[in-house]
């Protein structure tokens, strides 16, 4: 209801009577659902504006299984490969989940993260948001077992001769189970496990790579290719890249 000239007038002059803790106890006091949702509208809008200003497009999905990468490996695989691309940091970027733990032990101690980095790794391969493996020699059991990587044979086929020559002497095989009886030896309807197996050449030992030396590897590491990538080109783009023979 707008109130008459005279009484708008002496609400004014009793306003600019008060102190500053009174105006602002005032104004708290009778515009608190109005300044709560123009908090509420400035949060959203400022949430709004710096996604909007920080999104990058991922050229490539990278994960980091039970390795660590030093400050400058990590950025060679990453902003590196972005500039290899001619493409603006600013708004591309090699996507990297880090810090993921993979183990089949029961009893390990980190089980609680062992599983989360396994439901994060399955989640990125179901939303096909996951190209690259970078891992440690368990972690890669545990993904060429589960059929998650690709034949490397094949992929690095299509690189360029001399990133061929570079790759092949450090491909590495593994074991790929392709059936088994997981499901009823599970179930108590089988008394023994039973699977059949291939070898398949489904990773790059990147230790034996140049650009690998010396720039915070720890440890020994293997190079892996999911199975579902979308993003077949860049990936061969990627391992000629790591094979520093493109210019």
């Amino acid at each position: 209801m707008r109130l008459p000239p005279e009484e708008r007038a002496a609400h004014r002059a009793a306003f600019a009577a008060m102190s500053m803790p009174e105006r602002l106890d005032y104004i708290f006091s009778y515009y608190k659902l109005e300044l709560v949702i123009a908090l509420i509208a400035a949060v959203v809008a400022g949430t709004i504006v710096v996604r909007t200003l920080t999104h990058r497009d991922a050229v490539l999905y990278l994960a980091y299984a039970n390795v660590a990468a030093g400050s400058d490996l990590d950025e060679v695989l990453g902003e590196g490969f972005v500039a290899h691309l001619g493409l603006d940091a600013r708004e591309n970027e090699v996507y990297r989940y880090r810090d993921l733990f993979l183990s089949d032990e029961a009893d390990v101690a980190d089980h609680r993260y062992a599983y989360a980095s396994r439901m994060k790794i399955l989640g990125a391969i179901d939303a096909r948001q996951l190209d690259v493996v970078i891992m440690s020699e368990g972690a890669y059991s545990i993904l060429s077992s589960a059929g998650c990587l690709a034949d490397l044979s094949e992929i690095i086929s299509e690189a360029d001769p001399e990133a061929r020559e570079s790759l092949i002497p450090h491909l590495v095989s593994n074991e790929v189970v392709i059936e088994d009886n997981m499901i009823e030896y599970n179930l108590g309807e089988a008394d023994t496990y039973e699977a059949t197996v291939i070898e398949v050449a489904n990773a790059i030992d990147v230790t034996g790579l140049a650009l690998f030396e010396g720039i915070g590897l720890d440890g020994h590491a293997y190079l892996g290719v999911i199975a579902n990538s979308p993003r077949h080109d860049t990936v061969v783009s990627y391992l000629e890249y790591l094979a520093g023979t493109t210019p």
